[in-house]
């Protein structure tokens, strides 16, 4: 359970005084230092960020492995899609080992398309327009746009889903994204499932808790009134004004909860 050992042996032997146990141990190799090859576009200071294999621990294989896909993942962030990352152990003397994490970081993936399935009301435009992540173009290995980075593209995820909330599709549901190389690996298809569900307006606005001011005066703050289709940044800007209202009579905790 220390992760200590490669085996763990126990015999049993009779003895005059009963039974002798031996436990017999073969000790895994302490780590003499942590290389990283091939890595020409992240640094490898970027790269050990993060990473908890280091000199004088004993060695751990499965260890070796999960910071393996850590620096992959970083690949992926930056738009390298098909870097490969691989580990190999050096053998020391006096039970001593190098890890070298060896990385060919091939060439970045540009987006070839993009596109929504199951989006009836919002169109593929519309939602790109707010996106980061563009489709390239044969330019795009010099320029950078259309180069993919999963960082990026989670973010974009969050925005595509806000302009639906703006246009009262409070419960849209993005499924997972699916992305697909083109043969010569140059290239991705980014296709993203959507659940529009149904379009909510404003019944009411009401307000109730520790009210300052009579409801009406607080509603000449709002922008949200009934009718209107909902929009979680117009509900946000009115969350704002009614909370500069409160700091401005000195209550510098307010918290306006909107249901």
């Amino acid at each position: 359970a220390l992760g200590f050992f490669e085996d763990v042996r126990i015999d049993a032997e009779r003895a005059p005084e009963g039974l002798r146990l031996i436990v017999t141990v073969d000790e895994r190799p302490a780590i003499r230092q942590v290389r990283i090859e091939g890595n020409d576009e992240i640094s490898t200071e970027d790269l050990r960020e993060g990473l908890d294999v280091r000199p004088f621990q004993v060695l751990d294989v499965a260890a070796v492995r999960r910071n393996l896909a850590k620096i992959q993942e970083k690949y992926v962030e930056q738009g390298y899609y098909l870097a490969v990352v691989d580990y190999r152990i050096v053998e020391l003397p006096d039970e001593e080992v190098d890890v070298v994490f060896e990385i060919r970081e091939n060439a970045k993936v540009v987006v070839e398309s993009i596109e929504f399935l199951g989006n009836e009301r919002i169109s593929d435009d519309e939602l790109k327009e707010q996106m980061i992540t563009r489709e390239g173009d044969f330019l795009s290995f010099l320029t950078g746009s259309g180069i993919y980075r999963e960082e990026l593209f989670q973010r974009d995820m969050a925005v595509a889903q806000a302009v639906y909330y703006d246009h009262g599709y409070i419960n849209v549901r993005f499924g997972d994204p699916v992305v697909a190389l083109t043969p010569d690996l140059q290239r991705i298809h980014i296709t993203i499932p959507v659940e529009e569900g149904e379009q909510f307006s404003i019944g009411s606005v009401e307000f109730s808790g520790d009210l300052i001011a009579e409801p009406e005066a607080l509603r000449r703050l709002v922008e949200t009134e009934p009718g209107q289709i909902f929009s979680r940044s117009r509900l946000q800007g009115d969350i704002q004004a009614l909370t500069n209202l409160y700091q401005d009579e000195a209550y510098a905790y307010v918290n306006i909860t909107p249901l």
